[in-house]
């Protein structure tokens, strides 16, 4: 999917089991290996172990908030990019995530190529980050 033959692994986080479902299955359809947790407490667990490419994080979850989760990857992984999702009254705190670190924000209902664009962008960011700082 990326061109340079690397599979590209996303993980989708949210307490909603549909939502989970919807999206990985989306994403597996454009040939991206989609990872999900319903629990935002498993998701460091789940990064140190697969290495995701980025993370599709929803904002409100019911042990953890998504901007305690987003603190958390963060300090594990500073340069995941890490997009929100969250509904229309919860732009506020979207916005707080991006200044914490998130690469961007969808609200919901969003629409799949929305997703994938942004998803792919922060991809394709991360991507040239890491050959500037290599060169």
């Amino acid at each position: 999917m990326m061109g340079n033959g690397k599979e590209i692994k996303v993980l989708v986080v949210d307490d909603m089991k549909d939502m989970c479902w919807t999206v990985s299955n989306f994403l597996r359809q454009k040939g991206i290996i989609a990872l999900s947790t319903q629990d935002g407490k498993k998701t460091v667990e789940i990064i140190s172990r697969e290495s995701p490419d980025a993370v599709l994080l929803d904002l409100k979850m019911p042990a953890i908030s998504g901007v305690d989760v987003l603190k958390q990857i963060k300090k594990v992984n500073a340069d995941i990019p890490v997009i929100i999702l969250t509904a229309y009254g919860e732009i506020r705190s979207a916005v707080e995530a991006v200044k914490l670190g998130a690469y961007d924000y969808i609200s919901k209902p969003f629409d799949n190529d929305e997703v994938l664009i942004t998803l792919m962008r922060a991809i394709d960011d991360r991507r040239q980050k890491r050959e500037i700082n290599h060169l």
